[in-house]
């Protein structure tokens, strides 16, 4: 019985430090901004998201980290309902390139931007 509490011990220790290493990606406050978007959609929470998700941008290059997945193409599709084609294709642009698996899509949502 009691190696199998200091196998338990060890591995609970183990799964800490794991949780603790470096940051890979930067998200910074994406969860409140968007929790605020669904719960009060309009103009003021939609401007506070696009911010935020330009924010995320910028942090994630000062870190030298990689963005988020989605987040350029997020930013883009804010544009694209802003009809603000050039941006939302830029940044689909952004998104394929650090994401190639999105390729495909972003082929397809750029395609329709034009």
């Amino acid at each position: 019985m009691k190696p199998m509490i200091v196998i338990f011990f060890i591995a609970f220790v183990i799964s800490g430090c794991a949780a603790t290493g470096p940051q890979h990606m930067y998200w910074g406050k994406y969860s409140n901004t968007l929790y605020e978007l669904k719960k009060s959609p309009g103009e003021k929470a939609t401007r506070a998201h696009m911010e935020e998700l330009r924010e995320i941008i910028d942090k994630s290059k000062e870190k030298n980290l990689r963005v988020p997945p989605g987040v350029y193409a997020e930013l883009g599709q804010f544009y694209q309902m802003r009809n603000e084609s050039g941006k939302a294709v830029e940044y689909y642009r952004l998104e394929a390139e650090t994401y190639p698996e999105a390729q495909q899509l972003m082929s397809r949502l750029i395609s329709q931007s034009k």
